[in-house]
């Protein structure tokens, strides 16, 4: 009789996962991403999210740190992109991620930077640069997991 309950739920499981339509997901849809690699090694303190080139120039001028002048000439064609630049303390061993979803009943995409231990006690802040297919005008951008 045990062996039944054991058994049913383990059939039940796979059954109810594969059922789940991203459309629905409380999470969103999965929004593909590229990661720019930055030379500029400086803290965004703040999210950054820049939708055209004048904007994306001004927002490295900004920034003191030696790699910053290579990447304000980075070659993103903001008609078709967004660029999103965002940073999370961590360990300096740390192994950051980044993924990307849009809700779109809500209309807003959430980017969520996770970060798992890597033994080492020092904070370090990680810095991420993506491009992403152009967010639409009438969505926002939400970030999660950056101050944790």
């Amino acid at each position: 009789m045990v062996l039944v309950f054991v058994i049913l739920p383990a059939m039940i499981w796979p059954a109810t996962m594969t059922g789940r339509n991203s459309s629905s997901d409380p999470q969103g849809v999965a929004v593909p991403f590229t990661e720019v690699s930055l030379q500029c090694k400086t803290m965004w303190f703040e999210p950054l999210v820049v939708n055209d080139r004048q904007a994306f120039e001004k927002a490295f001028e900004k920034q003191q740190s030696a790699g910053c002048e290579v990447d304000r000439k980075l070659k993103i064609d903001f008609q078709k992109y967004t660029f999103i630049a965002l940073t999370k303390s961590a360990d300096c061993q740390a192994r950051v991620s980044v993924r990307v979803t849009k809700n779109i009943p809500e209309k807003v995409y959430v980017v969520t930077i996770d970060s798992e231990y890597g033994g080492c006690r020092g904070l370090t802040p990680h810095n991420r640069g993506l491009v992403v297919d152009k967010v639409p005008t009438d969505f926002s951008i939400r970030f999660e997991n950056l101050k944790d």
